[in-house]
């Protein structure tokens, strides 16, 4: 474990606006077929101006940073874009030229209605994340539950996108809000 990796966020000139440690998931450990994307982290950042593109820069240790950027929530009553789609978990190739297309795109949002991944094992995951490096790097997601997802058990969907505010009891369902 190379350390804890730092999220330094700031407005496009270079200015940084926060720099503070991730936090880790305490389900998680190295990259390995129970948990295929290694460890997991979460940064919750406060204070960010709406309409606005953030650069980001994730370093940890002595690896290589991985930058990016990212734009907040439109003001209230401004127009958004956004992508939706589903059922990608299956045709690999088909699923990579769609996420090249819609990183070209650069939406607001990507809606997903589930169903990312054929069976819900490791691997499965593993290719999920690496097709939609680019696209999730700068893109919110907000994924639906599909059948897919729980073959194999809920565990890494429930690890990869937590849900703070669920729907009624005995769903599936997760509420949301984008601004």
């Amino acid at each position: 474990h190379p350390g804890v990796p730092v999220v330094r966020i700031g407005k496009p000139g270079g200015r940084v606006v926060v720099g503070l440690p991730a936090v880790r998931q305490p389900h998680t450990g190295d990259a390995t077929e129970a948990h295929p994307v290694g460890w997991l982290y979460t940064a919750t950042l406060s204070g960010l101006a709406r309409s606005t593109r953030y650069s980001y820069e994730i370093q940890c240790g002595a690896l290589a940073g991985r930058t990016g950027s990212v734009a907040t929530t439109p003001q209230r009553g401004e127009p958004i874009t956004f992508v939706a789609l589903g059922d990608s978990g299956r045709r690999h190739e088909d699923h990579r030229i769609v996420a090249t297309g819609i990183t070209q795109v650069a939406p607001d949002l990507l809606v997903n209605s589930g169903d990312v991944v054929a069976s819900g094992i490791p691997s499965d995951w593993r290719l999920f994340f690496e097709i939609e490096r680019d696209l999730l790097a700068s893109t919110p997601l907000f994924l639906a539950f599909g059948n897919h997802e729980s073959i194999a058990g809920t565990e890494l969907y429930e690890a990869y996108f937590p849900c703070e505010q669920p729907g009624p009891a005995g769903s599936r369902s997760c509420v949301r809000d984008f601004g």
